[in-house]
């Protein structure tokens, strides 16, 4: 189900274009339950780098009146896009000595000195106490292949997953990576600074590196 009237009020709400969708009936969200919402965002801006496609969804929304309204969230997931040339501003700005491509099955790290190829590293990304790592699949230092690649692994400088969000899933392609976050349920008040909220909860916050 869809409702263009309920589009245009978050996205007025949010300032963005937004698309909600769920399933069942229309008479379910008269009630104030949405069965597998869905609410796609053309994008979002954080403090640490750009993503081309937000999507929310959960298992079950259910809306309860009162002052204030609250929202209760159940199995809420998120899926943060981000695009090669989101990452190559952010490694820009970071000024970080290789550069990470975006390849259709993995990630690639490209090291460069001078502008001449130095080495090359084949990585998955993952997930360490809440911090972001590249674990080396291979490697190769001036086109020679290095056996040890896959002992040694690099942190991101990237700030940490919030606490209660699990990361559930990364999707590959040419120049995009997907990563899918999962977290408990709960329930939020439906006041000024919901969204803020919602992002602190299921989004890396504003943190650089670990401590």
């Amino acid at each position: 189900m869809r409702s263009d009237a309920i589009d245009q009020l978050l996205s007025s709400y949010l300032k963005q274009p937004v698309r909600l969708s769920w399933k069942g009936a229309a008479s379910d969200a008269i009630r104030g339950t949405f069965e597998r919402p869905r609410v796609e965002l053309g994008g979002l801006a954080t403090a640490w780098v750009p993503f081309e496609e937000v999507v929310l969804d959960a298992d079950r929304v259910t809306f309860r009146p009162g002052v204030p309204a609250r929202l209760g969230i159940e199995t809420p997931r998120i899926e943060l896009a981000v695009g090669q040339g989101e990452i190559d501003k952010w490694m820009s700005r970071l000024q970080l000595p290789f550069r990470l491509v975006l390849e259709e099955t993995s990630l690639i790290v490209k090291t460069r000195i001078a502008g001449f190829p130095v080495g090359e590293l084949e990585a998955r990304l993952d997930i360490v106490g809440g911090w972001f790592v590249l674990k080396p699949r291979r490697a190769s230092i001036l086109g020679i292949p290095g056996a040890l690649a896959p002992l040694f692994r690099t942190y991101l400088p990237l700030p940490p997953l919030p606490r209660d969000a699990r990361l559930i899933a990364i999707d590959h392609e040419p120049g995009l990576l997907r990563l899918t976050l999962e977290a408990d349920d709960f329930e939020e008040r439906i006041t000024p600074g919901l969204v803020s909220r919602l992002q602190k909860r299921m989004m890396p916050g504003t943190g650089f590196g670990p401590s």
